[in-house]
């Protein structure tokens, strides 16, 4: 059980990883899976975050949630969802959105990928670096 939370932990799990970390995400690989606070209040604990990038932010949702500031860890959550949303669309767009952000944020000097057949046309490029300004806004303020 955290120390940081009065919830009992469920007596049967198959998780590998530390008790503690926790999803709040829904990834291009699972999209039927929890994408909100559910994830928190059932205590799950295993992750796949290809978006690793946000990890400050979802780090900033699962501290606010563990002080016990749900309302807190929502109002960031819901400031990420369409980011979440347009990244999650496809697997390509999500890919090619991620290494515009790493681009953006000076980590890698080309967003070029491997994977054929991805163009972005003048609209979804507007809404990627609208979204990237969006994320990079909300980083900074948690």
């Amino acid at each position: 059980m955290s120390s940081k939370s009065n919830l009992a932990r469920p007596a049967a799990t198959s998780s590998a990883l530390p008790w503690g970390i926790v999803s709040v995400v829904q990834t291009p690989f699972d999209p039927g899976g929890r994408v909100d606070l559910e994830s928190l209040e059932q205590l799950v604990d295993d992750a796949m975050i290809p978006e690793s990038l946000m990890v400050r932010v979802y780090s900033a949702i699962q501290a606010a949630y563990a002080e016990g500031s749900r309302e807190r860890a929502q109002q960031i959550f819901r400031r990420l969802l369409p980011i979440l949303a347009f990244t999650n669309q496809e697997l390509a767009t999500s890919i090619a959105f991620f290494k515009r952000l790493l681009v953006r944020k000076e980590m890698i000097v080309c967003d070029a990928m491997r994977m054929p057949g991805f163009a972005w046309d003048r609209y979804n490029l507007r809404i990627a670096d609208e979204l990237i300004e969006c994320y990079l806004e909300l980083e900074q303020t948690v």
